[in-house]
């Protein structure tokens, strides 16, 4: 029996790894537990940060956690680990946000099917700032829609454009902004 691997995930781990987020986004909306970000739309993406504080991201434009008060925000917010909103977290993008992940330095990941994120231009991938979710300066224009996005332990970032495309590894050499290439890291029909 053979397996393709991607790292050290398996196909089997990846989809573990789906079911377990998937679990969880479902979960998060369980009124049986007293936790509900009450989107007005779906809810695509869920990370927690390591300070226990809730990433979601999709497509809805409002959120009343927990049954409080209907705020906007535009396909992405963050939840206090006691489930109200985080008012100071805005990064607001324009169309769906399909991934989130969080960098070990606390960055944040987004990617999907956007133009604009905090009244910037960044096309389908942007890096928020931790505190205020604003966006800084990693902008690598994707061409293509990013539906997974995850981070290796290098800080490499691996992007997953659709279904029909494997993951790409976008590579930084310098601090801030890198020499932002993309090498696509499928093979004869596996993941290398």
């Amino acid at each position: 029996m053979s397996r393709t691997m991607l790292g050290n995930l398996t196909r089997a781990g990846i989809i573990c790894l789906v079911f377990v987020l998937h679990s969880a986004a479902v979960r998060a909306q369980a009124a049986i537990d007293g936790f509900d970000p009450n989107a007005n739309g779906a809810i695509l993406a869920v990370a927690v940060q390591p300070d226990g504080k809730i990433l979601i991201g999709g497509d809805f434009t409002s959120v009343s956690p927990n049954g409080g008060a209907v705020v906007m925000r535009n396909r992405i917010a963050r939840l206090n680990t006691d489930g109200t909103l985080d008012t100071g977290f805005d990064p607001s993008a324009d169309q769906l946000v399909a991934t989130i992940a969080v960098q070990s330095d606390g960055k944040i990941l987004i990617g999907g099917i956007f133009t604009s994120v905090g009244g910037q231009t960044r096309n389908n991938i942007a890096r928020l700032d931790a505190t205020t979710g604003a966006p800084d300066s990693f902008d690598p224009n994707a061409n293509s829609d990013v539906y997974t996005i995850a981070v290796q332990a290098d800080n490499k970032i691996l992007i997953r454009r659709s279904v029909h495309y494997a993951f790409a590894e976008w590579r930084s050499s310098g601090p801030a902004h890198g020499d932002r290439t993309a090498r696509n890291k499928w093979s004869g029909g596996q993941c290398v």
